[in-house]
């Protein structure tokens, strides 16, 4: 058995990660409208072509830094007990605290 296919996996989630964070970086930074392939490429150490392997637009790499963004809450809020309904709002809103410009600038984008 070779563990060949596990660091292929690893490498992809990697690049996914390095893309995910340029996108961020770059939407602080300026308007998600103005953001090109290239600047997220060059922010992440990538090329176009790596970022072409993955995603066939930026509204494609958004759509996966959002659903990052809601399986992390998600994953946060499920260590809550269930049966307690106030903890279960307490850490679903602070998981949510950190992700808030990150939703403020999806909205802008829309």
């Amino acid at each position: 058995m070779t563990d060949k296919p596990i660091k292929r996996v690893q490498q992809v989630d990697q690049t996914i990660s390095w893309l995910t964070k340029a996108l961020l970086q770059l939407m602080q930074q300026m308007p998600y409208s103005k953001i090109t392939i290239s600047a997220v490429a060059t922010r992440s150490g990538l090329s176009r072509r790596t970022f072409y392997r993955h995603f066939q637009s930026i509204d494609d790499l958004l759509d996966k830094a959002i659903e990052t963004q809601v399986a992390d809450i998600i994953a946060t809020t499920k260590t809550a007990r269930p049966h307690h309904f106030r903890e279960v709002v307490t850490i679903f809103f602070t998981a949510c605290v950190p992700q808030r410009d990150f939703c403020w600038r999806c909205k802008q984008t829309g």
